[in-house]
C-alpha cells in the first residue's frame, strides 16, 4: 500500500427498502468527492435492493459486493454470456448453489419427497420455484407447497 493511504466507510440504513437503497446510492454517487469519492459499495442486505443498486452503481463502474443477497438472477448470464449485473459480486452462495447442495443431501438420505413452506414475497416465490427446479433435477417430488405471510 502507498503511504498516506486512507479508507473511509459510510454507513447507510436502507430499512430493507429497495427505494431507500437506491436513494442512498444515488446520493453517494451524486456527492462525488465530498467528503471522499466512492470506489465501491458493500451491501445492501437484500437481493431486492442489491439488483437495482448494482445497476445504478454500474453507471459509474462501481463494484457492489453483496454479503447476504442470494438471488440467483444477480449472477446469471444471458445467452451471449453477459451478466445484467456485471459490477455485482457476492461472498455468499446463491440460492441455486445452496439448493443444489441440499438436494444432494436429500438424495444421499434417500428422500423421495419434500415440502416447501415459503414467504409470500418475490424472494420467497423465487426460492420456491428454484426448489421445484432442483427437486426435478434430482427426481425428488415436491409434495406440498405453501406460502405464508409473517405476523
Amino acid at each position: 500500500l502507498r503511504d498516506n493511504f486512507n479508507v473511509t466507510f459510510e454507513l447507510h440504513n436502507t430499512f430493507a427498502s429497495p427505494s431507500v437503497a437506491l436513494a442512498r446510492t444515488f446520493d453517494m454517487m451524486a456527492a462525488g468527492s465530498n467528503p471522499a469519492p466512492v470506489h465501491g459499495i458493500v451491501g445492501p442486505l437484500l437481493s431486492a435492493s442489491a439488483g437495482p443498486v448494482s445497476l445504478l452503481a454500474s453507471i459509474n463502474s462501481l463494484p457492489v459486493v453483496g454479503y447476504a443477497a442470494t438471488d440467483p438472477a444477480l449472477s446469471r448470464k444471458t445467452e451471449r454470456g453477459i451478466s445484467t449485473y456485471q459490477w455485482f459480486s457476492r461472498v455468499i452462495p446463491s440460492d441455486d448453489q445452496l439448493l443444489h447442495s441440499i438436494f444432494q443431501a436429500c438424495k444421499q438420505l434417500n428422500w423421495g419427497s419434500v415440502s416447501v413452506l415459503y414467504l409470500d414475497d418475490p424472494w420467497g416465490a423465487g426460492v420456491a420455484e428454484a426448489v421445484e427446479e432442483q427437486a426435478k433435477k434430482f427426481n425428488i417430488k415436491v409434495g406440498t407447497k405453501q406460502k405464508f405471510t409473517p405476523g
